[in-house]
């Protein structure tokens, strides 16, 4: 029986002579090729070039023109606080595993036992047990979200050694994928080469509030290169270390779960691959997003319109309908920001590859902006009549902490005047019971706050206001364009 023209069995038949076409034409080769190139970087040519100007030409048209987006330009160069108050110095990483007698070979864990396993399959053909086939088929289908412990666990179960010369393998370790950089010429100013395009849109966030005249829901646009220091970057332009990403954050209120054009898109076909699909091992199903938000699979109408939005965008580009899956992640393998997020799966002669990532990023990334930097990072809600809501207030005493703090005397009162309400309800609640409570003034330093830090203590007030401040959610829709151009010409490449 013949394979279906897009699964990877049959792409990966075409992928040598798809590959030869794409250097022997121009249109991606390794870059510093008279040098013997570097593995993760790849230069367009001119054609190459042509169509991703186009592809982005499109998107623009797309997402920032028909949805009304603010587009900016921030920089690649971010200051390490920012990326410390993100989450990204201290958990942006991929478990890596080394040869234990070769030091310089490396490999990334996840992606070496899964093609340990694919290629046991292949091999052992009929002669593997089902009961033996299905524990593989099972470790392939979940490893990516497996911790480091437990991949170290199979590799010594199943006695996986180094590919490139049959050693055995060190005990993995996590990687930090961010190029580091030094700011300045002192060196005392550390930063890095972004990993993503968003951290630029959340620091912007209040310029682009008073912008939009105050006003949510909006969205901000950006498209501009990231860069991922890869374990062991292969696959062409699928897997890079400096790569074009386009990427929208669209800032909500918390309060609005539905969207205005539910009825626009509820009928709207895509091939779903939710959490529990993935659980009970069967493969995606055909459903109308309207079916999805019923069955509550995707619970956020908002993260729902721009799933149909990004198969409408990826069908212009030139994907098919059945070379696109849309697979929500596992509760164990969320990103450290993410409440739910769903990734495009289009697929290659690599099989299916994640090439944008629909993250609803809840408050995470203002709120630690907001807290690192002593900004404020909310938006109001207006009401017509008064409502009554309970507040936490005290009056901070200066005096007091001048003398007490020296020197970080002015982070204290800025920290202490710039507090949530979460943490002024647990401050109370420790100072209640007679305790300090432990504040953080920066990404590296706490200091213990007592009652006599204030003049007037805290207390909880009921107050009749006319607004009401909350920190927005946000929705993410970020695409790899090089993937997804990839993923195109090969869906649409045909052989005589």
């Amino acid at each position: 029986m013949e394979p279906h023209p897009l699964s990877k069995e049959a792409l990966s038949e075409k992928r040598d002579a798809f590959d030869n076409l794409l250097q022997r034409r121009y249109y991606v080769i390794p870059s510093f090729s008279i040098y013997g190139g570097k593995a993760g970087l790849y230069d367009y040519g001119p054609p190459g070039s042509a169509i991703k100007a186009n592809v982005e030409k499109l998107w623009r048209e797309h997402f920032v023109i028909e949805d009304d987006l603010m587009e900016i330009q921030a920089t690649c160069v971010t200051p390490e606080e920012v990326l410390i108050a993100s989450g990204h110095v201290e958990k942006f990483d991929d478990v890596m595993v080394k040869d234990s007698k070769k030091g310089d070979i490396f490999y990334r864990c996840d992606h070496l036992i899964e093609e340990h396993f694919e290629n046991l399959i292949k091999k052992e053909g009929n002669k593997l047990s089902e009961e033996k086939k299905k524990q593989y088929e099972e470790i392939i289908r979940h490893v990516e979200s497996y911790s480091k412990e437990k991949m170290g666990e199979i590799i010594k179960e199943h006695k996986i050694k180094s590919p490139k010369t049959g050693n055995d393998l060190a005990e993995p370790i996590h990687f930090n994928l961010m190029f580091g950089v030094q700011i300045g010429p002192t060196g005392d100013s550390k930063g890095y080469l972004r990993p993503e395009t968003a951290q630029g849109m959340f620091v912007n966030f209040k310029q682009l509030l008073d912008y939009n005249g105050g006003r949510i829901p909006f969205g901000c646009a950006q498209i501009g290169q990231a860069y991922r220091n890869e374990v062991a970057p292969k696959s062409g332009i699928i897997r890079l270390r400096e790569f074009t990403l386009a990427e929208i954050e669209y800032f909500v209120d918390p309060n609005e779960s539905t969207h205005s054009k539910l009825s626009e898109f509820a009928s709207h076909k895509i091939n779903v691959y939710s959490k529990q699909h993935q659980k009970d091992g069967v493969q995606h199903e055909e459903m109308t997003i309207g079916t999805a938000i019923e069955k509550g699979i995707i619970e956020n109408q908002t993260l729902a319109y721009y799933i149909y939005r990004t198969d409408l965008f990826l069908k212009k580009v030139g994907i098919q309908f059945e070379g696109v899956r849309y697979r929500q992640h596992k509760d164990n393998e969320l990103a450290h920001y993410s409440k739910d997020c769903w990734d495009a799966e289009l697929m290659t002669s690599y099989g299916w590859i994640e090439c944008v990532g629909i993250a609803n990023r809840s408050a995470f990334d203002l709120t630690k902006h907001a807290k690192a930097s002593k900004k404020e990072l909310m938006a109001s809600r207006k009401y017509k009549q008064p409502i009554k809501v309970d507040v936490i207030e005290g009056e901070i005493d200066r005096k007091f902490i001048g003398k007490t703090f020296k020197q970080d005397n002015k982070p204290v009162c800025d920290a202490l005047e710039t507090l949530d309400e979460a943490t002024k309800e647990a401050m109370l609640a420790a100072h209640t019971e007679g305790k300090s409570y432990e504040l953080s003034i920066s990404a590296t330093k706490k200091v213990e706050i007592t009652k006599e830090c204030f003049k007037k203590q805290l207390e909880k007030k009921t107050k009749d206001v006319m607004e009401e401040k909350y920190v927005p959610y946000v929705i993410e829709p970020a695409f790899g364009v090089g993937r997804i151009i990839y993923a195109m010409w090969e869906q649409n490449f045909k052989m005589r």
